[in-house]
């Protein structure tokens, strides 16, 4: 029996066949193939990012709530020390996001600033 749809990221045949088959619909056996298809897809994303957490070349982030906290800042003294550059930032959403690192390390020269 022909199948209309190569699942993903093939597209439809546009013959008249394929016309055909789609006004049937999908048959069992291609909806599970696509949900095991769909589901190695994940655990293989899933696998790439662990690895990366593992490895260290993903990030750990911090909020924007979370740095004033940490360094004990206001709204207005985190805004001008990203402003400045002096403590970079990513935006998303509306949110902005501090590279923890980053935050240690102001963390750090605000400690050596205070003893002197």
């Amino acid at each position: 029996m022909a199948r209309i749809i190569q699942l993903y990221p093939k597209k439809l045949k546009p013959d008249q066949e394929a016309q055909d088959s789609l006004s049937r619909g999908f048959l069992p056996e291609d909806l599970e193939r696509l949900r095991k298809r769909i589901m190695s897809d994940i655990l293989r994303s899933f696998k790439s990012i662990v690895r990366g957490v593992l490895l260290g070349r993903y990030k750990e982030w911090m909020t924007a709530e979370q740095v004033q906290t940490t360094l004990n800042l206001s709204v207005k003294d985190l805004r001008k020390l990203s402003d400045s550059g002096q403590l970079p930032f990513e935006e998303l959403c509306g949110d902005y996001y501090y590279d923890a690192k980053e935050v240690a390390r102001a963390q750090k020269r605000q400690k050596r600033s205070k003893a002197r």
